[in-house]
């Protein structure tokens, strides 16, 4: 059912994205060593002010999402220590990325039933605890959504044909 349903929208965006995905893959195509230079040009853009503020933001990142989690997990009132809760906050977030389920449902699940089990944890407890992770999720998506959208209303970018034909 849900492939019925996802299928047109996803053949939809491959139709719409394969002229600017083949028109990269061509440009490249025709001259490798441009990829080269363009890749040693933005290479050398990562200095260490900038490598340290991008693990900063990473970090923050990161924080924004493990403390209501984490905040959640002790209001459930669940009994394991503190940086055990936080590794299978990021663990399961980890398991929810693999490419077998959509938004991680059911494998991210199934792990935190068998690692929250481990400390005794009862199933219904882990679900219940997975079943806020997927809620904290689509709230994120759905402010970070808003946000983009308010932010490329203010400042749209324009991508121009001749740097797609070059």
């Amino acid at each position: 059912v849900v492939f019925v349903v996802l299928f047109p929208h996803l053949a939809f965006i491959l139709r719409k994205s394969a002229p600017v995905l083949t028109a990269i893959a061509k440009r490249f195509k025709k001259n490798p060593e441009v990829f080269l230079q363009e890749f040693e040009q933005e290479f050398e853009l990562f200095t260490v002010p900038r490598l340290i503020s991008i693990l900063f933001i990473s970090i923050l990142s990161w924080a924004v999402y493990v403390v209501p989690l984490f905040w959640i997990g002790t209001r459930m009132q669940l009994d394991i220590p503190a940086l055990h809760l936080i590794a299978g906050i990021i663990l399961s977030s980890a398991v929810a990325t693999l490419p077998i389920s959509i938004g991680g449902i059911g494998t991210r699940d199934s792990f935190l039933i068998l690692y929250l089990g481990q400390y005794g944890i009862p199933k219904e407890t882990a679900l219940l605890f997975s079943i806020m992770f997927l809620y904290m999720y689509v709230v994120t998506l759905i402010f970070s959504w808003t946000v983009h959208f308010f932010v490329s209303a203010a400042a749209p970018e324009e991508i121009e044909a001749e740097d797609l034909e070059n």
